[in-house]
């Protein structure tokens, strides 16, 4: 079984160095990777998009008070029955 692991091993390096050869080819560089990584990982992004999930999920919940119908359409739909 250790023979299988290690081949695991090496399949999965090289695939590692393929993956790192073809990012650097197509333009990108391991400071552009670090930067992206940070800007994705900032406290005020993630807060800013944890506050606009809760916002969407409170009016999924509460409903959207602009579809809700307004108390004054029933009455006047009897008002032209009588």
């Amino acid at each position: 079984m250790g023979f299988i692991v290690f081949i695991t091993f090496v399949i999965a390096v090289i695939a590692l160095i393929l993956a790192y050869k073809a990012f650097t080819r197509s333009g990108g560089s391991i400071d552009e990777m670090r930067a992206d990584i940070n800007d994705r990982l900032s406290p005020e992004k993630f807060r800013k998009m944890t506050a606009d999930a809760l916002t969407k999920m409170g009016k999924t919940v509460r409903g959207d008070e602009t579809t809700q119908p307004d108390a004054e359409a029933p009455a006047e739909e009897e008002k032209n029955e009588q």
